[in-house]
């Protein structure tokens, strides 16, 4: 089985596809491939590490978040529902004990890429709300015009 640095080696390869969508100027393909990228990429490590309990977990919200400022309910509801299907899959087969993760101490490493992923969950509700703020403010601007014309 593939070591964590030879996986990244070949998502790298993989996010490259979203950078060439992107100079191609066809953003929404550029950006719902490198979400779809990035769900993958969650899942293998997920699998590949410490089931249910790895932190790289902490990633979906991101991802989900991402998918909703790109403003694609049919992303938003695909991402979530693997995301989910897989953590129920784990979780039934370690409840069956056909597959066994094993998770770390949570030492102070788990601690510092517990904060980033926390970091990153925050920054992007932030973005979201900011897109949301903006969206309110540009149809307030549209109301007044609406009424000012009306009267």
């Amino acid at each position: 089985m593939l070591e964590n640095e030879g996986l990244l080696v070949i998502f790298i390869i993989l996010y490259i596809q979203s950078y060439i969508l992107a100079k191609l100027n066809r953003l929404d393909a550029a950006s719902n491939t490198l979400v779809i990228i990035t769900t993958i990429v969650t899942l293998t490590f997920v699998w590949k590490n410490e089931g249910i309990r790895d932190e790289i977990m902490l990633v979906s919200p991101v991802i989900a978040a991402f998918a909703v400022l790109l403003g694609s309910s049919r992303l938003f509801y695909t991402v979530v529902g693997i995301l989910i299907v897989n953590i129920l899959i784990i979780g039934y087969l370690n409840e069956i004990n056909y597959i066994q993760h094993n998770t770390s101490s949570g030492g102070i490493s788990s601690a510092i890429l517990i904060v980033i992923i926390f970091s990153v969950i925050s920054y992007s509700i932030k973005q979201l709300g900011n897109a949301l703020n903006n969206s309110m403010d540009e149809l307030n601007t549209y109301k007044g015009k609406l009424e000012t014309q009306v009267e």
